[in-house]
């Protein structure tokens, strides 16, 4: 997926929650949980995906670049790990699209009690 599809992806993210949150105080929690939800799984795919001896330098140069995303593109590209990671964000911006669709059905099961979905 490009780079341009993934962009697409959170603009239609972002127009599935402004068309279900019309309060703007909720409109801007779910932004920030979605957000919080991209960085712990961005996160952890470079951490996946690094030598666990490098982990201590990407976090350090994480914690004082977090707004640099050139800077932080040059250390994924230099450690051969952008092209997964673009991976990653493609598919997590799909999963939110696939997440927030109207017609999409969502149930949930109470296997516990061998019940049938609940819809």
């Amino acid at each position: 997926m490009t780079k341009n599809s993934t962009e697409e992806n959170f603009k239609k993210v972002d127009e599935l929650i402004a068309k279900f949150f019309k309060d703007r105080e909720a409109r801007d929690q779910a932004q920030s949980e979605i957000q919080k939800t991209i960085d712990c799984v961005v996160i952890g795919g470079i951490l996946d995906n690094l030598p666990e001896e490098k982990h201590e330098e990407f976090m350090v140069l994480f914690t004082e670049n977090s707004d640099d995303g050139d800077k932080l593109t040059k250390y994924l590209r230099d450690n051969g790990i952008d092209e997964k990671i673009n991976d990653l964000l493609s598919e997590v911006s799909r999963e939110f699209v696939n997440d927030l669709m109207p017609d999409k059905e969502i149930t949930v099961e109470t296997r516990s009690e061998g019940k049938p979905p609940v819809k």
